[in-house]
């Protein structure tokens, strides 16, 4: 594993930035960025931003205009073929809570958000969504039932919207709050033998160096 280095200083400021994610050739990017100032008395919000690749640096982000500025929106993720940015934002007219949504990019044009529906979201909150090669979406949730706090759930692509979304096993799942799962190798259905499938994600279980720790999930 290399070392950790900073991103350019056109992406991290000294307001707060998360969540960053890239297109295939690592030539586009969008991240979280929280304007909350140094005054503790300023209600800030999060937001989603862009950036591209300027030779070994990036220009300058510019803010998504996904919904108000009033609405706190984050958590982005690019599906691989750069087609879809799914986000977590908390709205007035979701199901509750923080929701999934996404929009659709075509000829670099950011499309109308869109919920991801009552199979995904629920009243509470729903965060962190991921999606793999075959359009599977994961995401966290604390408003299903579970093993506690945040529980990491799947949903299959149906038509055009999702099935309804399937909590994942332990021990990937615990007590605590397990959230963010991003794979790193997808199981191709013939491989039999080795590493045929694994997976990184967060979580908050005691067997961990304190706080959000970072596991990986391995199938052999």
């Amino acid at each position: 594993t290399g070392k950790a280095m900073a991103m350019d200083s056109t992406i991290n400021t000294t307001l707060p930035e998360a969540n960053i994610t890239f297109n295939k050739d690592y030539s586009v990017a969008y991240f979280t960025r929280c304007d909350f100032g140094n005054d503790p008395n300023v209600n800030g919000y999060c937001h989603i931003f862009k950036t591209e690749k300027d030779g070994d640096g990036w220009y300058e982000p510019e803010k998504l205009n996904l919904f108000d500025d009033t609405i706190n929106i984050g958590q982005p993720f690019l599906t691989p073929e750069g087609n879809r940015l799914y986000f977590a934002a908390e709205t007035r007219f979701g199901y509750g809570g923080k929701d999934i949504y996404f929009v659709d990019i075509a000829n670099n044009k950011i499309g109308f958000p869109i919920n991801a529906g009552y199979s995904v979201n629920t009243a509470k909150d729903e965060l962190f969504p991921t999606v793999d090669s075959r359009g599977n979406l994961y995401f966290s949730s604390n408003g299903r039932t579970g093993f506690g706090g945040l529980d990491i759930f799947v949903a299959k692509p149906e038509n055009r919207g999702f099935d309804d979304a399937e909590q994942l096993p332990y021990p990937i799942n615990s007590g605590a709050d397990d959230f963010s799962l991003v794979y790193s190798k997808e199981y191709d259905g013939k491989q039999l033998e080795g590493v045929v499938e694994q997976a990184y994600f967060t979580s908050t279980r005691k067997d961990g160096k304190g706080g959000d720790d970072i596991y990986m999930y391995k199938k052999e």
